[in-house]
């Protein structure tokens, strides 16, 4: 199978706009804010001690998922974060995310076949794939199997916020 190629005008905007931030937010943890690595999952869980929503996010890039981490509880949400889908699936017996942000172009286990197993373990939230890859038949199959919604990720780090109101509202 073929590797898609990334370097389109969306991804090269994003990766400025990665870079923009990375060296615009170094986030460190506040007072009522616990950062922790889970290795033996691939996770690392950053939470809130409000009773905000949890938002998990299933990205392989670290800067990508660290990005998120920092938007997301800046927004007042709790994060927990895992570099694949397996490490999501297993917590998901744990915890009971809100939302979940997850990445479509991953090693091991796509979005797409994360997709699938989350729904088959009964997860009913919303799930957001997120990708660099514009293409109409990954959005029809991510829709398929149970996405709520198929996004850039220029468009999610631009929109975040909104997105967020959008799928968490009532």
């Amino acid at each position: 199978m073929r590797e898609p190629n990334l370097e389109t005008p969306g991804h090269r905007q994003m990766q400025s706009m990665l870079h923009k931030r990375s060296l615009a937010s170094r986030h460190e943890p506040g007072e009522n804010e616990v950062d922790a690595v889970v290795p033996s999952m691939g996770a690392t869980i950053s939470s809130n001690s409000t009773s905000s929503p949890t938002v998990a996010i299933v990205d392989d890039d670290p800067r990508i998922r660290r990005l998120l981490e920092d938007e997301l509880t800046e927004l007042g949400y709790g994060v927990n974060s895992f570099d694949n889908g397996f490490s999501l699936i297993e917590d998901l017996s744990n915890s009971h995310p809100a939302l979940i942000l997850l990445d479509l172009l991953m090693p091991q286990m796509d979005g797409i076949e994360c997709l699938k197993r989350i729904r088959e373990n009964s997860f009913t939230g919303p799930v957001l794939v997120f990708t660099a890859l514009s293409d109409n038949e990954k959005r029809q199959e991510a829709q398929l199997e149970g996405a709520n919604d198929y996004i850039l990720k220029p468009d999610l780090f631009e929109n975040l916020s909104a997105i967020l109101g959008e799928h968490l509202t009532g």
